[in-house]
């Protein structure tokens, strides 16, 4: 039969006998991160290395006994002794200090400004290389981890706030070794889509180690070399990565970079809440003005105001014809006039001269029918023509003419042949 279960302080309690009682002293050195101190005057820290952190406490009394405390700042390296302790409220286990020993610079620390220092040589925080985030994208893509708390702190405010936006998840580790190649693989991505307005990388606060993946070098080349505006919110307000001092523009949270983007919305919205507030007081007689114009304007008025202008622009149209008015307009009456005296002068010339030349005409006929051949024929004469029909008029053309040659005797009703002996 199983043994009963025990309850949870149960076996928190039994956890902490275990802890307390086996770690009464510890030595423990690391890095300095996330140092705070509360109102009542105790001190509470996490010491790094590059593969582990642990939670640790300087309570008021020791840090009375410490006061080498008050300088110790992130990233120092330091050595504390005490013992462990596990809180059963929450049944987390922590490092309570008794006594505080600054060694130095922590390596994480060292890495992070030497990096820094690096990439500000080559000029990649430049303000001339940061581009404008654009007031009013319209497809905005979200690196991080699906299912984070900085992802919904980012859409709640976006919800919000904002109204039109199309936001784009492109998922990524955001801690760990296998963070930075990530988030590059999600830039790259992003890159080969190409219709992107906007980049969001974020994730919410944690340890030095925690946003380690955001100080890597070939991820803030990466950032550096995109052509799309980045915005980087990563961690709290507090807390700064490479990222944030390569991309074009440093968010203090997920929910900052929410509001920055949102904002040019939030003004836009409350210019146009103000111009309704400033029209709404004369609306009224605005509506009321068209509704008379419109009105005066309906279709059936327009249409009689149009047909009243056509009938009136058809009269002056008509009154503007030039029909049968050449002669009023133009006076070709008067041309008209002197074309029918030209007209009829110059059929009385043309008479006179066709009854002078017909008189002449006659005239040379009587003379050609005087001097016709045939007319003395008529009278009992001929005349001789050899065959070329060319006239034997004498007597020494005859006898030129071969024996036995035939002539034509031409008579005035009839032509002979003869042939000359």
């Amino acid at each position: 039969m199983a043994s009963p279960a025990q309850s949870v302080s149960q076996l928190v309690h039994d956890i902490k006998d275990l802890l307390e009682g086996n770690f009464q002293q510890v030595l423990v050195k690391g890095e300095v991160t996330n140092l705070s101190r509360s109102s009542t005057g105790h001190w509470y820290f996490t010491l790094s290395d590059p593969i582990s952190s642990i939670s640790c406490a300087l309570f008021k009394m020791d840090a009375m006994r410490n006061p080498i405390i008050n300088k110790v700042k992130e990233g120092d390296e330091i050595t504390i002794a005490g013992s462990i302790g596990l809180y059963t409220k929450r049944g987390t286990f922590q490092v309570i200090a008794r006594k505080v020993i600054v060694e130095g610079k922590g390596s994480l620390k060292e890495q992070f400004e030497k990096l820094k220092k690096k990439l500000a040589k080559e000029g990649l925080f430049d303000l001339d290389r940061k581009k404008p985030i654009p007031k009013f994208p319209n497809k905005v893509a979200i690196v991080t981890a699906p299912g984070a708390a900085a992802l919904q702190d980012f859409l709640n405010v976006m919800m919000r706030r904002s109204f039109g936006f199309h936001l784009v998840l492109v998922p990524a580790l955001v801690q760990g070794d296998a963070a930075p190649a990530a988030i590059i693989k999600a830039l790259d991505k992003i890159k080969q889509v190409g219709d992107f307005d906007l980049v969001v990388v974020t994730r919410g606060g944690g340890s030095l180690e925690d946003l380690w993946a955001f100080n890597n070098e070939s991820l803030a080349r990466a950032i550096s070399e995109i052509e799309i505006p980045v915005i980087s919110a990563v961690g709290h307000q507090v807390d700064f990565t490479l990222s944030d001092f390569v991309s074009d523009l440093r968010c203090e949270t997920p929910s900052a970079a929410a509001e920055v983007i949102s904002q040019p919305q939030i003004e836009l919205s409350k210019e146009v809440d103000h111009l309704y507030a400033r029209m709404k007081p004369i609306l009224p007689e605005i509506i009321a003005t068209h509704k008379d114009s419109l009105q005066r304007f309906s279709p059936m008025q327009v249409w009689s105001i149009i047909q009243d202008q056509f009938v009136e622009m058809k009269k002056r149209l008509e009154s503007c014809s030039l029909k049968n008015r050449e002669f009023e307009l133009i006076g070709t009456h008067e041309y008209h006039l002197q074309l029918d005296e030209n007209i009829t002068t110059l059929k009385k010339v043309m008479t006179e001269i066709l009854v002078k030349y017909q008189h002449r005409i006659n005239s040379k006929q009587d003379m050609l029918q005087a001097l016709n051949p045939n007319n003395v024929l008529n009278r009992g004469y001929s005349y001789l023509s050899d065959n070329s029909g060319k006239v034997v008029d004498s007597m020494s053309m005859f006898d030129k003419l071969d024996n036995k040659e035939k002539l034509k005797v031409r008579f005035h009703d009839g032509v002979g042949n003869v042939q000359k002996v």
